[in-house]
């Protein structure tokens, strides 16, 4: 049930995923500092926290979800055997991820280890329109013009505009949901401030995501991430966006007292 025209009601529990319990911490002090750096050298105690247990916790889970769980997990195998009972560095953490998974990672702790800019990709907007329908066509080899004997096949174009809000640079996948349920599957380097995706499909878009499997859970405002390219009858744009937004806020909360606790 909802009220407001579209507000849901509270239900008897919220399950917040584990791996995402540091992204408060890192969505209010993730730019203080870098993490590479000397414990002395943070800014106050607070930065020290975030870039020795928040941030770090987010990045090996999106380093995680970037290699994939087994190669994760056989890096972390390899880097304990390489190094226990020693003092090993970042740099040879580094290589060993390289080394293990096979292709250079240099990128992501360049913008994880070495940066403090944050992480926020969105879907800026979206649009699908029906092409127009053509009227006539020029017969090859002849200068008149005839009209169509067939109806044409309904063409709508679909424009998927994808935003980097924050300063890090991550490649991303956006995917494109169509109203038959087809979807469509592309990548972007991040590298850009934006990047427009246009398609053509026999069917008008329903929804788009950018990172629809929720690999970079440094993001810090998921809720920005899909859009509908149309709004379900009956659901107010405004009672939508304040949903949203009130549900983001409630977890946030729920997020910080967890802990706190």
């Amino acid at each position: 049930q909802r009220f407001l025209g579209g507000i849901p009601l509270v239900y008897s529990s919220v399950r917040i995923p584990s791996e995402t319990w540091a992204l408060p911490a890192v969505r209010r002090r993730g730019k203080q500092d870098i993490m590479a750096r000397a414990g002395w050298e943070y800014l106050g105690r607070p930065s020290y926290l975030v870039n020795s247990y928040s941030k770090p916790e987010l990045v090996l889970w999106t380093l995680g979800r970037y290699l994939g769980d087994e190669v994760m997990l056989q890096v972390m195998r390899t880097y304990f055997q390489l190094y226990r009972f020693k003092h090993p560095t970042t740099k040879d953490f580094i290589e060993t991820v390289n080394e293990v998974a096979r292709r250079d990672m240099t990128w992501f702790f360049e913008e994880t280890f070495f940066s403090s800019q944050l992480v926020d990709y969105a879907i800026q907007s979206v649009s699908s329109s029906r092409i127009p329908e053509r009227k006539g066509v020029f017969e090859e080899g002849k200068s008149g013009f005839s009209s169509l004997s067939q109806e044409e096949e309904k063409i709508y174009q679909t424009e998927v505009v994808v935003q980097r809000l924050e300063g890090a640079k991550f490649p991303v996948e956006i995917m494109m949901v169509f109203e038959n349920g087809e979807k469509v599957r592309r990548r972007w380097d991040g590298q850009d401030r934006w990047k427009k995706f246009v398609v053509q499909k026999s069917v008008a878009l329903r929804y788009a995501v950018v990172d629809p499997e929720r690999k970079l859970l440094l993001d810090i405002n998921p809720t920005n991430n899909s859009r509908y390219a149309k709004i379900p009858q009956g659901f107010a744009l405004a009672t939508w966006k304040w949903a949203g937004m009130w549900l983001f806020w409630i977890q946030n909360l729920l997020e910080t007292f967890t802990f706190m606790a």
